[in-house]
């Protein structure tokens, strides 16, 4: 009789046992996904956030680490608009078929979460959403063809991308994101590839930045195995 009560027991003991294993949250350090938006330019021809915006999208991939550091790399691509160039003393505007500028960038950038992005709510500061601060280093090139002409040409650039995000877990396998990124375009000060403005002021918008406002949804990968003797990541 005895003997059956600690088989029954035994029995529950590893049927819950189990069940506790499997309702550990399932830890993935690795995201792919698509992102989506705006784009433009500030520089010695604009100092007006968003003035003549153009679409943008590229596609990002997340390496998590911990949960307060990661990394993102990303490709974008999108069009720069200038509505006027500065070209042998004179400011050329185009009110009708305004300068377009093609960029594709590529970015490399660190990130640092204000909360521990996990799923583990008995952990103090720890959130299934976070904002984060991120910077890094970035090249690409710039394509662009002058008016009244069929060539194309390519200009090669690197930067310095920065910027601040949103992140928040959709579910098991899903993320939404959203990215403000600002580039600081080098080796050229002037992205529109003409001379700069005239000026000696030491004004930041003397420097050209490139700038994307982009929002999409990642995918969870390379799923972790559980460490069930301290339950973390």
């Amino acid at each position: 009789m005895n003997f059956k009560i600690v088989k029954h027991i035994s029995f529950f003991i590893i049927f819950f046992s189990f069940l506790e294993l499997e309702a550990q949250p399932k830890v993935y350090y690795s995201e792919i996904g698509a992102l989506g938006g705006t784009s433009f330019y500030m520089g010695d021809y604009n100092k007006q956030l968003f003035k003549n915006a153009q679409p943008a999208y590229g596609l990002i991939f997340r390496q998590k680490f911990n949960p307060r550091i990661a990394a993102h790399a990303n490709i974008n691509y999108s069009n720069i608009l200038i509505d006027s160039v500065y070209v042998n003393n004179s400011n050329i505007e185009f009110p009708v078929d305004p300068y377009k500028y093609q960029m594709i960038s590529m970015d490399a950038c660190a990130e640092f979460n204000f909360f521990s992005y996990e799923d583990k709510p008995f952990r103090p500061f720890s959130k299934k959403y976070t904002t984060f601060l991120f910077a890094g280093i970035g090249a690409g090139t710039g394509i662009y063809q002058l008016q009244n002409t069929d060539s194309i040409s390519f200009k090669p650039f690197y930067s310095i991308p920065f910027g601040i995000g949103f992140k928040a877990m959709l579910g098991e396998r899903f993320n939404f994101n959203a990215l403000l990124t600002s580039r600081i375009v080098y080796p050229f000060d002037k992205i529109n590839l003409f001379a700069n403005t005239p000026t000696t002021s030491s004004s930041v918008f003397n420097k050209d930045f490139y700038t994307t406002l982009s929002i999409g949804i990642t995918y969870n990968i390379f799923r972790k195995e559980c460490d069930c003797n301290n339950n973390s990541r």
